[in-house]
């Protein structure tokens, strides 16, 4: 249902055009990253939000390399 919702709005639903490598370098230029981690703005459920930084970088390249 979210993945729809997204859709409609015309906003991506997939990664595409940049390998995990390209994005582990410029994840770290993020206006969100603080001492030298990215922080995640993660939607918890609707309506509510947490900021999250305990995200490892071996997970971030395996959901980018199955998310295209």
């Amino acid at each position: 249902r979210v993945v729809e919702l997204i859709a409609r709005a015309g906003l991506p639903t997939a990664v595409r055009g940049i390998s995990p490598q390209q994005f582990t370098v410029l994840r770290g230029r993020d206006k969100k990253a603080a001492a030298g981690r990215t922080r995640f703005i993660v939607l918890d459920r609707l309506g509510a939000a947490s900021i999250r930084d305990d995200v490892s970088s071996g997970d971030l390249t395996d959901t980018l390399a199955t998310a295209g």
